[in-house]
C-alpha cells in the first residue's frame, strides 16, 4: 500500500509537472501571440502613418485628417456644392515690425468666412520664422479666425524648421478628396521651383488616376508656394517672376529651359483639363507692394479648362484672397476679394497681358525676348 501511494504520488507529480510545463508552454504561446498581435498593430499603424507622412514628407490619399493644422479633420462631403478660400504669403510684408500675420488679413478676416467655406488653403510663407517674435499671433489667429481646417502648401520660410512645420501641418505634399474633387498639395521648396523624384512620381500618379477614375473627379486643384507652372510658358514666366525686385533680364538669365513640370506634368494637366476642370494656385507673390505682382489669373492658351492663379499679401490696401465656389455642375468659380472691404475684383485685370503691360508698357525688350525664346 505504501508503495502504491508512492507510485500514485509520483504519477501525480509527473502529471503536475507535465501540466505545469503545458501551462507554461500555453502561456508562452499566448504571450508570443499577444506580442505578434501588438507587432501587427504597430506595423499597421506605421503603414497608415506612412501613407500620410513618408520620410520625405509625402502622403497618400488618406491625408485629409492628418495634414491640416493641428491634425484637424475635414468633415467628409461626397459631392458639390461647396466652397473654400485660398490665401498666400500671409505673414505679410518683410521688414515690418508689427506682429504677424499681415495686418490686412487680421483686419479683413471676416470676409474669408462670408461664404461659409469648408476649409482654407494657405499657399506658403505662412510664418516669417519660428521664433516667438517672428510668429507673433500667427498660430492663434489661424486656429481661431480662418474658416474650417487649414491646409498649407509649404513655403521657404516654413522650412527654416521643417520638423516644427510638419508637426503642425503634416506632410509637405499630399492629396485628399472633398466634394467629388481631388485636392493636391505640393512642395515647391525642398527643390526650389522643381517637382522631381518621389514627388514627381506622386503627382504623375495622381493626375493619371484622376484621368482614369470613374466617375471623373468634379475638378482637380493643385496648390504650391512657388508658381512652378510659370516655368513652362516664357511670357507667363516674365510676368510672374517680375514679382521680384530684380531686373527681368538678370532674373531670367539663369533659366535653363523646360523643367520636369513642363515635360512631365503639363501634358498630363492639359489632357486632363479636356474633361475635368483643373486649377493651379501659387502664393509666392505680394510681399513688396506697390509695384510687384500680388494677384494673377490666366487660362492656359492650349487648354481652356486649365487655369492658373497666384495670390499673396504684403500689408497693402490692395491685398486680396481667393474664394473658390464649386457648383453641382459647370466650372468652379474663382473670385478675388479685397480684404479691405470684401469687394469682388475683376480677374481679367490681372491676367498675363495686363501684368506685362503694367511692367513693360513699352513692350518686351529685345534682350528679354531672346531670353524668353531659349
Amino acid at each position: 500500500m505504501a508503495r502504491l501511494r508512492r507510485w500514485l504520488d509520483n504519477c501525480h507529480g509527473a502529471l503536475g509537472a507535465r501540466a505545469g510545463r503545458a501551462a507554461g508552454e500555453a502561456a508562452r504561446r499566448a504571450s508570443a501571440t499577444a506580442r505578434f498581435a501588438v507587432a501587427c498593430s504597430v506595423l499597421a499603424s506605421v503603414a497608415w502613418m506612412s501613407s500620410c507622412r513618408t520620410s520625405d514628407g509625402g502622403a497618400g490619399s488618406g491625408g485629409a485628417p492628418s495634414n491640416a493644422l493641428d491634425g484637424r479633420s475635414l468633415p467628409p462631403r461626397d459631392a458639390a456644392p461647396f466652397s473654400f478660400v485660398v490665401a498666400g504669403h500671409v505673414y505679410g510684408r518683410p521688414g515690418l515690425s508689427q506682429p504677424r500675420p499681415a495686418s490686412t488679413l487680421v483686419a479683413g478676416a471676416r470676409w474669408l468666412s462670408a461664404d461659409s467655406p469648408d476649409f482654407s488653403v494657405l499657399l506658403g510663407d505662412t510664418v516669417f520664422g519660428w521664433q516667438p517674435e517672428q510668429l507673433g499671433a500667427t498660430l492663434p489667429f489661424l486656429r481661431e479666425q480662418l474658416p474650417g481646417p487649414v491646409f498649407q502648401a509649404v513655403g521657404n520660410h516654413e522650412l527654416s524648421d521643417p520638423a516644427r512645420n510638419e508637426a503642425l501641418f503634416g506632410a509637405r505634399y499630399h492629396a485628399f478628396d472633398h466634394g467629388g474633387c481631388r485636392m493636391v498639395v505640393l512642395d515647391s521648396e525642398s527643390d526650389p521651383w522643381l517637382v522631381r523624384g518621389r514627388q514627381l512620381a506622386f503627382l504623375s500618379a495622381e493626375l493619371d488616376a484622376a484621368a482614369q477614375r470613374a466617375p471623373r473627379p468634379r475638378a482637380v486643384f493643385l496648390f504650391s508656394h512657388k508658381p512652378i507652372w510659370a516655368m513652362t510658358e516664357r511670357t507667363v514666366l516674365a510676368a510672374i517672376l517680375g514679382n521680384d525686385q530684380v531686373e527681368l533680364p538678370a532674373l531670367l538669365a539663369g533659366h535653363q529651359g523646360p523643367s520636369s513640370f513642363a515635360k512631365v506634368v503639363l501634358p498630363r494637366l492639359r489632357a486632363l483639363a479636356a474633361s475635368v476642370p483643373v486649377c493651379c494656385f501659387a502664393g509666392d507673390v505680394g510681399a513688396f507692394p506697390p509695384d510687384n505682382l500680388h494677384l494673377f489669373a490666366q487660362r492656359d492658351p492650349q487648354a481652356p479648362g486649365l487655369r492658373y492663379f497666384a495670390v499673396g499679401l504684403g500689408d497693402d490696401p490692395r491685398d486680396a484672397f481667393l474664394s473658390v465656389q464649386v457648383p453641382e455642375e459647370g466650372e468652379p468659380r474663382v473670385c478675388a476679394r479685397a480684404l479691405a472691404d470684401g469687394a469682388q475684383l475683376p480677374l481679367e485685370d490681372y491676367d498675363h497681358d495686363s501684368w506685362l503691360q503694367r511692367r513693360l508698357p513699352g513692350g518686351v525688350p529685345k534682350e528679354l525676348t531672346a531670353i524668353l525664346a531659349r
